[in-house]
């Protein structure tokens, strides 16, 4: 111990967590109050549990195995993972109250420390030899140096290693003793360009073992395999009380069979496959259980017989689902968790089956397709479904519930195939009306659990004929870049606030944009644009992204399109095969377009999220969504471009585009109340720009015209329908020439000074249908209007559901374990694998580690050797400082800068003996 120095000592000792931490480490001080040692200071913790000694007793102690009596835990079985003291296995046949103090006990094992010293050095010996005898002189020929230990620290043996990790392996001296096959761990110190390597592929393979439905494994193979091949989606709905125990087993065991005959028949495809299983929702009344689905819940509260309040759910889980996966080994896992249990009642919930299917991630794009297979021996809730007598809700289930949910179903895929098997009698009434409303389900004969195999095997063969190749377009296929907007957190109150934040706003966002590898498929002929739709200066080209599962609009500007066929025909012409180049000037143009596009409606959805929340309660006023915009970098041109601009599809095809307003001083008159959220925007933003051109379909809105002082954006500026502050002067004086009601409630300032207000109010019938757009997802999705008001606009039901999935990982870029909804990750489109932290810190790769490359923020720090500032992340600085002068034996002081091949090595020489 006297070789040490209290002063550079760490108080936390194998304690610990600072990885920056310069202090000394040294196992011998474990127990000790290492603050009590300092003669320049005395302990101030009043409930400090450590010994309390003077260096002169500590420097006399005796040290066996390079314990020291003061380390020492008196608690048996210790399982405290903060506890400073040490745990020796032999440290139970002893007495710790009575070798450190006093034992008030009559216990049989007392001992003085000295006298435990022959014991043990007897019980475990090496070749004659203990800790504190082991010679550490290279070259040396005493007969006290043992074969085979160089990998090991003798420092730590001897207690006496300043460092918690260091090259060598760190291990006590009778686990040594106890287990050889130490000698063939790693130490846990190894230089950060091996240690990260090692990490990358754990991540990978750690988080390949999450039973989601892809992991980061997977969507590289999905990449690669994608760029080729389309989509079947095949799902499997199941009854899973009791008596389903034997369908249960056989899906476990012959589903892994089947779909491998069927992909290498279909190799052109990936097959993905999902299941669902369901039961009835358990509810306890008063002293008795009872079983009924969801729908009769709801249905109940229009009972005067039932009574909701008199309820308790007991089982909220009763559907359970795996979503869709090509991992069939993950499915399989999923299944035989599945335990057949429960019934009650003959009727099942099998209309939550079948709405959690429609639920889960199928593929969005118009040419994949959809099998699904529900295995049930009992009809659904409802007297209409059935003829039995054993239905405890008989009469509480609505008129047209499963009709309902069936016709959604069909509405989900062109290419859409739906097989009912017939277990049972009791579910021909039901699958009769199933099919009366998707015509396409087909209903199997009376079948046994033994039929499963040849029943799936010729179902997917018989689906898959009936797909014509004229169904199986292909558009062109191109991997790309996908960056994405995020909302930014807004909370400004006062003018100068709103002045600032949205003063910076466009280098916020890009800060924090969402960038992922993906694929999309993109039609190679631009769609047919009504006069009065969007798309008079723009060809418009559907997109489906494989990755992101999301069908897009590509916007690309008339000029560029017709130049480049004009030079494609040229080239034809010629009989040439060149590829069609634009000019360098062209490109460009095109790119300033994608940017200013990008930013604009970025911009604006900011804005009407922030209006939404300003309006929801106000009667007459309509919720405004924008689309939200989406740049590709593409790894092959299209129409010679490698930037494009997309923009979310509005899935209303019977819908008219309507322009309301444009930049110059039209708003139509039947729809006023729009020209408020123009109003609104010129005063939220500090009177910086004004949102003019709203057009869209309802109240889905895309292409803004963002009218802005000249020096608030370059991008903005290169938009020809911008005209800066003579547009803001339109908008007051000619078109908003009275401001409408909604500015009114809303407190805005009438900069024309006019004292009129329009009255015109937005009329929806509560019983319509609202289109919103999910804030968390982005997804087009119809509400009610009292859901609306409920918030549910910023988190659709579905990504409520996904977000109570959470799993832990390990970060890719810190190697820090978190927890995350993966499922909810994948639906958002957001940067898998990182923590939050390293999403918004690590993008930027402003600190890069000298030897391994690493970017992490949390990670990398800089030191200042030999003159220049250093980048170094935490497992280099650890391995760094662990090595030790091949000459004078001191340990690295950052004084030098290691080569990549020293470094490797470990070969360090200090400056002195330089």
């Amino acid at each position: 111990m006297d070789q040490f120095n209290v002063q550079d000592l760490c108080y936390d000792n194998i304690k610990c967590h600072d990885w920056q931490c310069q202090k000394k480490h040294p196992r011998c001080f474990a127990g000790i109050c290492i603050q009590g040692l300092n003669d320049d200071e005395e302990c101030t913790n009043q409930n400090c549990q450590l010994f309390h000694v003077s260096t002169d007793t500590l420097f006399n102690e005796i040290q066996i195995n390079g314990y020291y009596r003061y380390n020492m835990c008196k608690k048996k079985n210790c399982e405290i993972n903060t506890c400073r003291y040490l745990h020796p296995t032999w440290i139970q046949d002893y007495c710790v109250d009575f070798f450190q103090s006093k034992c008030k006990q009559n216990c049989n094992n007392h001992l003085r420390w000295a006298q435990m010293k022959n014991q043990i050095y007897e019980k475990y010996n090496i070749q004659n030899l203990n800790p504190e005898v082991i010679c550490k002189k290279d070259k040396c020929k005493c007969q006290n140096h043992l074969a085979n230990i160089d990998d090991f620290c003798i420092d730590y043996f001897q207690g006496i290693c300043p460092l918690i990790e260091c090259s060598k392996k760190h291990v006590f001296w009778e686990e040594l003793k106890s287990n050889r096959k130490l000698q063939f761990e790693e130490p846990k110190l190894k230089p950060c360009n091996k240690r990260n390597y090692r990490f990358q592929q754990e991540t990978i393979e750690n988080n390949s073992q999450i039973k989601v439905m892809i992991d980061e494994q997977e969507l590289k193979r999905m990449h690669k395999a994608l760029q080729q091949q389309n989509i079947i989606d095949i799902i499997f709905i199941m009854d899973c009380t009791k008596t389903m125990d034997r369908w249960i087993q056989q899906c476990h065991s012959q589903m892994a069979n089947i779909i491998e005959k069927f992909q290498n028949q279909n190799n052109k495809y990936i097959t993905r496959i999902g299941f669902v299983g369901y039961r009835d929702i358990v509810v306890k009344k008063k002293q008795s259980v009872i079983q009924f689905d969801r729908k009769s819940v709801i249905s109940s509260e229009e009972s005067d017989q039932v009574n909701q309040n008199d309820f308790e759910i007991v089982d909220k889980n009763h559907v359970v689902f795996h979503d869709l996966t090509d991992k069939i080994a993950s499915i399989k896992e999923f299944i035989k968790q599945q335990k057949a249990c429960g019934g009650g009642d003959e009727a099942e919930d099998v209309v939550a089956g079948i709405e959690k299917a429609s639920q889960l991630n199928i593929s969005k794009h118009q040419d994949t397709v959809l099998i699904t297979f529900l295995f049930a021996d009992s009809p659904c809730h409802g007297k209409q479904y059935h003829d039995i007598d054993d239905d405890d809700f008989m009469d509480k289930v609505p008129l047209g519930t499963l009709e309902n949910v069936m016709r959604r179903y069909r509405k989900i895929k062109n290419n859409n195939f739906f097989f009912c098997s017939r277990i049972s009698q009791k579910t021909d009434k039901m699958f009769s009306i199933m099919k009366s409303v998707f015509p396409e389900v087909s209903i199997t004969d009376h079948i046994t659990p033994e039929d499963f195999p040849n029943l799936i095997s010729f179902s997917l063969q018989d689906s898959f004929s009936k797909i014509s190749k004229s169904q199986i377009l292909k558009p062109i296929e191109i991997k790309a870049q996908s960056i994405k907007s995020k909302y930014i957190e807004y909370d400004c109150k006062t003018t100068e606030d709103k002045k600032q934040f949205w003063g910076n706003f466009v280098q916020i966002c890009q800060q924090q944009e969402r960038i992922n590898e993906t694929i999309i498929k993109i039609n190679q002929n631009p769609e047919k644009i009504l006069e009065n739709e969007d798309g008079v200066n723009s060809y418009i080209f559907k997109v489906f992204d494989v990755i992101n599962n999301q069908n897009l609009v590509a916007k690309i500007p008339k000029k560029i399109v017709q130049e480049y066929q004009k030079k494609e025909q040229i080239l034809k012409q010629n009989n040439s095969n060149e590829r069609v180049q634009l000019s360098e000037e062209l490109i460009q143009e095109a790119k300033k377009f994608a940017q200013s596009r990008f930013i604009s409606q970025t911009i604006a959805k900011q804005l009407a999220k922030i209006y939404r929340e300003k309006i929801q309660n106000l009667n007459g006023a309509p919720p405004i969504f924008y689309v939200s915009p989406m740049i590709y970098s593409l790894s092959s041109p299209f129409y010679g471009l490698d930037y494009i601009y997309a923009e979310s599809y509005i899935n209303l095809p019977n819908i008219q585009w309507k322009k309301y307003s444009n930049n110059l001083q039209y708003i139509s008159p039947d729809h006023y109340y729009y020209s408020s959220f123009s109003h609104f925007t010129y005063e939220e933003t500090g009177k910086q720009f004004l949102i003019a051109d709203l057009q869209g379909k309802l109240n889905i809105f895309s292409d803004p015209s963002i009218q802005s002082l000249g020096n608030y954006n370059q991008n903005l500026n290169y938009d020809t329908t911008n005209l800066n502050q003579e547009g803001i002067a339109n908008f007051f004086y000619n078109a908003h020439d009275k401001c409408s009601f909604i500015c009114q409630e809303l407190q805005l300032i009438n900069t024309a000074a006019i004292t009129q207000f329009d009255e015109t109010k937005w009329e929806f019938n509560e019983t319509q249908e609202l289109s919103i757009i999910c804030e968390t997802c982005d997804e087009y999705q119809q509400i009610q209007l009292i859901d609306f008001f409920n918030n549910c606009h910023k988190k659709c039901q579905q990504c409520k559901e996904l977000e109570q999935a959470i799993h832990e990982i390990q970060c890719c870029c810190c190697f820090e374990n978190f927890k995350t909804p993966i499922n909810q990750q994948l639906r958002i489109g957001t940067v898998l694998g990182k923590c939050e932290s390293c999403k918004v810190s690590c993008r930027q790769q402003n600190l890069i580690c000298f030897y391994c490359k690493m970017h992490c923020k949390l990670k990398v720090s800089s030191e200042n050797i030999e003159g220049q500032q250093i980048q170094i992340c935490k497992e280099g600085k650890k391995y760094l400082s662990s090595l030790k002068c091949r000459v004078c034996n001191s340990l690295y002081s950052f004084d030098r800068v290691l080569t990549d091949t020293y470094y490797e090595q470990g070969i360090y020489k200090c400056k002195k003996c330089s």
